[in-house]
């Protein structure tokens, strides 16, 4: 689809599957034989990520407490389970969180997305500053191999992916990649669209200034296409900047209007499709308050309505850094119930429709990328600490 995309790009694709010994590398496991572990012997700086704003706001939507009830949910995790070895807290519940992908190859790992096949599919945003991997490589580990993913170098700034498995609304199946500039020379602010095996790169378009987040509308009310949120500033250096635009499959990029009444909202960092369920289908979009890219936005989380993008204040007072829900038919839905997970700070909350906000985990640094898997576990992309972390209910005592 399009012109073939030759200019290098920076990424690095990763897989969840069953990870065998590669060359250096060796494979562990925090807890239990269902999540294995890419590693390598390599030393890594584990020092923070330059991937958006500091998060400092506090919870003050809707009735807080201390932690996310046990629902009674049949558990399917693992055998065992070590709640602590990955240094996150689980306030109440007794969850496992397990590193699925760590080592110097996995450095600053940012978008989360699962493909056809069930595979973690993340990318990598650091070569572009100059972090321990060798630009232009894009790798997968697929069956315990670890092989390049896309036929040509690729360098892009850091960005975030959505994966489509089978065609719709004109998109052809495949892995989106959201990239900006950034520091990266040759880099451009665009969307790309890298076929399944990985032979095919192409721009979808560039007419999308700082990409962030991209998510298709999955063919409910917003349709098939695919959204992209933008952190453009709304002064007088860009008074036509929008929060969300809507791309087409000929690339086609519209702006979609978020308005709180008259008020165009800016500053989005984040979204999710409502699965639905009591959450229903309307789209959750997070905006941040930063002076650096969307001054004036508010930190917090709006419900937006696809019929004329009217937003609804869902919580207000958080720093949402990634937002992810449940579908209601996940083989884990009934043990995270029905509501969205947010990061922000190093607290993962979780919201139900009531908009009532409890604390589900602390101790996560740096998050970027948030999913949940066709296992229905919760996926993590850590920048900061080099790692993807896949988290799931204990098995029952």
């Amino acid at each position: 689809m399009g012109l073939v995309h030759k200019t290098p790009i920076f990424a690095v694709i990763g897989f969840l599957g069953i990870l065998g010994i590669l060359g250096a590398l060796s494979v562990t496991s925090g807890c239990g034989d269902d999540a294995p572990v890419l590693t390598d012997s390599s030393t890594r700086d584990s020092g923070s990520s330059d991937s958006g704003p500091a998060d400092t706001g506090a919870v003050d939507s809707g009735s807080t407490d201390s932690g996310p009830s046990d629902t009674g949910a049949a558990d399917s995790g693992p055998a065992t389970c070590d709640p602590t070895a990955s240094g996150i807290v689980f306030p109440s519940r007794e969850w496992n969180a397990e590193v699925v992908a760590a080592g110097a190859l996995v450095d600053e790992p940012v978008g989360v997305a699962f493909d056809g096949r069930g595979a973690l599919l993340f990318s990598n945003s650091s070569s572009w500053i100059g972090a321990g991997v060798d630009p232009g490589d894009v790798l997968e580990v697929n069956g315990g191999t670890l092989g390049a993913f896309a036929a040509d170098d690729l360098m892009v700034g850091p960005g975030h992916v959505a994966f489509l498995g089978a065609a719709a609304g004109g998109f052809d199946p495949g892995l989106y990649l959201a990239t900006e500039d950034g520091s990266a020379a040759g880099a451009t602010d665009t969307v790309l669209e890298i076929s399944p095996d990985g032979m095919t790169v192409a721009a979808l378009t560039a007419a999308v200034t700082d990409p962030g987040e991209v998510e298709f509308g999955g063919g409910g009310d917003f349709g098939d296409d695919l959204y992209v949120t933008t952190r453009e500033r709304d002064d007088s250096t860009a008074p036509n900047a929008r929060v969300l635009v809507r791309v087409a499959s000929d690339g086609t990029a519209t702006p979609f209007d978020v308005m709180d009444g008259s008020t165009v909202i800016t500053g989005a960092w984040s979204l999710e499709f409502g699965p639905g369920g009591a959450l229903g289908t309307d789209l959750f979009l997070g905006t941040i308050d930063d002076p650096g890219f969307s001054p004036g936005s508010i930190d917090g989380i709006y419900r937006v309505r696809a019929s004329d993008g009217e937003a609804t204040l869902f919580a207000n007072g958080i720093r949402p850094r990634a937002i992810a829900a449940p579908a209601p038919a996940s083989p884990l839905a009934e043990a995270f119930g029905e509501h969205l997970y947010v990061v922000t700070a190093n607290t993962i909350l979780r919201i139900n429709a009531a908009r009532s906000v409890e604390t589900f985990a602390t101790g996560i640094m740096s998050t970027a990328g948030m999913r949940f898997g066709p296992d229905g576990a919760l996926y993590i992309a850590q920048p900061g600490a080099g790692r993807v972390i896949r988290v799931s209910p204990c098995p029952a005592m």
